[in-house]
């Protein structure tokens, strides 16, 4: 990409002109604030890019507001002005609720994807060089002596790598899921936080029974640094039509927690992690129109109930799963949209439903796929409305009771054996006392 190598040319100038102010800093510092400003001229073009992207959906709402105002559609205004609020304040769409938003939408995440691409491949190269860079200074203070300084630029290596490891390798970074609550939280926040707001600090909810009535969001793009958001034990959330969590980027945790009729997002980069829980009529859904790794907003279940919902729409640029020893009830799910080969993505630890049990679910073979030593009770199994991308083969066992297979375009590369309910492997499904019977 030719932008991308004009840009590395000038980080490496900048990175190797000497400081002018501030030049007691050490040189770990110097080089910081050389690559910040350098990522700050970079990503000029991407960010006038994407402000144009904005403006071209806000002027596609506008003409959508005007149409309703002379058609005197009252409602459907209400809700297109709802949509131009929410994207003001906070450049992320899902404000109104209205069939005619969502091809708006679509068009407008669609015309994100190369941009983000760019910032994705700009951002990288400047982080090759800066660390270039830091090795360099990390070898040469400790040649010194100077190992408060080499510790320092260790420090900073350390997280780069970890950073990269996450974008650059999805596989090697897949989602594991412990036994028990993998995480130690801070102690619960006060009630205030329950009326919503943007927040940068690791944050518990207070432990009962809530009714969410404004959007929580957790995280934020700058600065970038990892953010945590937890739910208690023994707490229950409820939302109201603007009541929604949304996790920008970090991770969402709950453990032990009912959702009922609630709203759960998740941003680039986030991961919600969902053990010993139940979702009944909760809705899951990609939070922004951020890409820059696969399957940007991840889903973790483990013996975990879910019932009635899960996600409206789906693909594998926006969404990846892992649930283990989950239960399904009533869940009819949407096609899965496959953006990379499905015959290679389906089965492993970001897109896989293991040991896990399905009641009366309806299930697109896109889906089905994508399951491994799963029982289906009482479950429907249907085409998909349009060929999903397969270029490698795929099998899948099905351990079914009085299910109807409605399969009539299973694709050659796929192999599809039914077997009885009672031959499958092991434990299946949430534990019972999860479970409502």
């Amino acid at each position: 990409m030719k932008t991308a190598g004009l840009f590395l040319a000038v980080v490496s100038f900048i990175l190797a002109v000497p400081a002018g102010r501030g030049q007691e800093a050490g040189p770990v510092d110097r080089l910081t604030a050389q690559f910040e400003e350098a990522k700050t001229r970079a990503l000029v073009p991407v960010e006038s890019e994407t402000l144009r992207a904005q403006a071209a959906y806000v002027e596609q709402l506008k003409r959508l507001e005007k149409r309703y105002m002379e058609e005197g559609n009252l409602d459907a205004l209400l809700e297109v002005q709802k949509e131009e609020k929410l994207f003001a304040k906070t450049s992320v769409t899902g404000g109104g609720e209205l069939k005619d938003l969502e091809p708006l939408r679509e068009i407008y995440q669609k015309s994100l994807e190369p941009i983000e691409e760019k910032r994705s491949e700009l951002q990288d190269n400047l982080r090759k060089v800066y660390r270039t860079s830091l090795e360099e200074i990390q070898s040469a203070q400790t040649k010194a002596g100077n190992l408060a300084e080499a510790m320092k630029a260790k420090k900073i290596l350390d997280g780069l790598v970890a950073k990269t490891d996450e974008v650059s390798n999805p596989e090697k970074n897949a989602m594991v899921v412990k036994s028990g609550a993998p995480w130690s939280a801070p102690a619960p926040s006060g009630e205030e936080v329950l009326n919503g707001g943007n927040f940068l600090n690791p944050l518990t909810l207070p432990v009962g029974r809530h009714r969410l009535r404004d959007k929580i969001t957790i995280g934020a793009r700058e600065p970038a640094r990892p953010f945590f958001f937890y739910v208690p034990a023994t707490t229950e959330i409820y939302t109201t039509d603007k009541g929604e969590i949304f996790v920008m980027t970090g991770e969402g945790n709950a453990f032990g927690v009912r959702f009922e009729g609630a709203y759960l997002t998740g941003g680039l980069g986030a991961d919600w992690h969902f053990i010993n829980c139940v979702l009944e009529r909760t809705r899951l859904a990609k939070g922004d129109g951020w890409r820059g790794r696969p399957q940007a907003s991840r889903w973790i279940f483990e013996n975990t109930l879910v019932s009635g919902d899960l996600f409206e729409s789906w693909n594998t640029q926006d969404v990846g799963y892992q649930a283990t020893r989950t239960t399904f009830d009533r869940v009819k799910f949407p096609d899965l949209d496959y953006r990379q080969d499905a015959g290679t993505l389906a089965q492993t630890d970001t897109l896989v439903m293991r040991d896990c049990l399905f009641r009366s679910c309806d299930l697109p073979l896109s889906v089905l796929i994508s399951t491994v030593n799963c029982a289906f009770e009482d479950c429907s199994f249907r085409d998909d409305a349009k060929a999903f991308s397969l270029k490698s083969p795929i099998s899948v066992t099905v351990y079914a009771s009085e299910s109807s297979n409605r399969l009539r375009k299973v694709p050659d590369r796929v192999k599809v054996e039914i077997e009885p309910m009672e031959a499958i492997k092991g434990e299946v499904g949430a534990a019972p006392d999860l479970v409502s019977p």
